[in-house]
């Protein structure tokens, strides 16, 4: 097979895998000597301005610093076809793993917690995914390749936007086992969208099925199921009624008004659950939630800083202290190097 072209700057190494919109290679940047997973959008139509508003969307995406979170690189054109790199993430898909991981059920509202602070750091900041499903979750191995200390992380940004958007045009091809039911009744997608298909993520990684009827390919397109409250939790290892089932039965609900309004309300109402657990066993290490902050998209602060900045310097004496701070990932560095460009 030959290798395909992606340009004089990566150089190919294998294929990876095929994802929400095209093919995903493995490529090695040569400008910066690290490797990257080099998404090419295939099969869609793009019109100046739509490539335009991508560009401007991806710009935003690139500002993301988050533990959780595959960095996005660059964004460009080969052969007239566009193209996005990501950093690499080693490890495991989520789709992967075959059943359950640990019947800890603290194991996994921690695992569940840890992929909705991601993808809420997305939704704090007004971008969607838009394509959540097992394959674009890793599982980064924990120390020495332990398993059971895994890290997710949330990769592959081909569908994404920023603000809330209607159910059409060429973005909206997301995997269909994990499409909400919003999308086949033309009605608004936004940060609910994504609640449910963590939801129904997490309920297959558990249950190893789907917690009801998937969409289909018919002869005249895309054939919806008749969408029904989720089958309760079979697996050996949780029983029916336990937090983790009454979790995924909200973000699963069919009326969009129902579920968690974004993975900001999950992360809370998870970190709530972890907090009340350490403190019935007397944990010294509370899990406590942080408060999230946007590391992108804040050209308010950066004029605000701007000015403050400028005024100091016209004032040519005194001292003057500009402080920056955030929780871990919140993007205070990518800040200070945009006021300095």
């Amino acid at each position: 097979m030959r290798a395909p072209n992606l340009g004089a700057r990566y150089k190919y190494l294998r294929r990876l895998g095929r994802g929400g919109a095209g093919e995903v290679f493995l490529a090695r940047d040569t400008v910066h000597d690290r490797l990257v997973s080099f998404k090419r959008i295939d099969g869609l139509s793009f019109d100046a301005e739509t490539l335009d508003q991508f560009r401007k969307e991806f710009r935003v995406l690139a500002a993301i610093e988050h533990p959780g979170i595959a960095r996005a690189r660059d964004f460009g054109f080969v052969e007239d076809r566009p193209y996005f790199t990501y950093d690499f993430v080693e490890g495991a898909p989520l789709g992967d793993r075959d059943g359950l991981l640990s019947p800890d059920t603290e194991a996994l509202l921690d695992l569940l917690r840890e992929l909705a602070d991601a993808l809420a750091f997305l939704h704090q900041g007004g971008l969607l995914h838009l394509d959540v499903k097992p394959g674009n979750i890793i599982l980064r191995p924990g120390p020495e390749g332990q398993a059971v200390h895994a890290t997710p992380v949330l990769i592959d940004f081909g569908l994404f936007r920023r603000g809330l958007i209607t159910a059409s045009g060429p973005y909206f091809r997301g995997s269909l086992p994990y499409l909400a039911p919003e999308h086949f009744r033309g009605e608004p997608l936004g940060p609910w969208t994504d609640v449910y298909a963590l939801g129904v993520t997490f309920y297959r990684y558990i249950a190893g099925e789907f917690p009801g009827p998937v969409p289909r390919w018919g002869r005249d397109g895309i054939v919806p199921p008749p969408f029904s409250p989720p089958r309760p939790l079979s697996c050996s290892s949780l029983e029916a009624g336990s937090e983790i089932e009454a979790i995924l039965l909200k973000c699963l609900a069919t009326d969009p008004e129902a579920r968690y309004p974004s993975a900001v309300e999950l992360r809370n109402h998870l970190c709530a659950l972890r907090e009340r657990s350490s403190n019935q066993h007397s944990s010294s290490e509370l899990v406590r939630c942080v408060p999230l902050v946007e590391t992108f998209g804040r050209s308010q602060e950066l004029e605000a800083a701007k000015e403050l900045l400028d005024a100091a310097v016209s004032r040519r004496g005194g001292d003057f202290v500009l402080v920056v701070t955030g929780p871990r990932g919140a993007g205070q560095t990518h800040f200070l190097r945009e006021l300095r460009s």
